[in-house]
């Protein structure tokens, strides 16, 4: 789960700086 938390944390970081 930790794993899952992580790549849906960076996902979201690049989701963010992207915009």
């Amino acid at each position: 789960m930790e794993t899952l938390a992580a790549a849906s944390e960076q996902v979201y970081t690049s989701s963010t700086k992207q915009r």
